[in-house]
């Protein structure tokens, strides 16, 4: 979980994110990069471990 956490994090900050909010103010450009992909796949996984692990 950590580790996800802190990939997330690295690409959070490579996107330019510093807090809560941040999806409202995203412009398409941020989108289309792969930092977002990674950021987005990311959280899927760990909304799915921490969902498998409290099961």
């Amino acid at each position: 979980m950590r580790a996800l956490n802190h990939l997330r994090l690295v690409a959070g900050a490579r996107l330019g994110i510093d807090d809560d909010g941040w999806e409202e103010r995203s412009d398409a450009s941020m989108l289309e990069r792969e930092e977002y992909a990674m950021l987005v796949t990311l959280g899927w996984v760990q909304e799915n471990v921490v969902a498998a692990l409290g099961s």
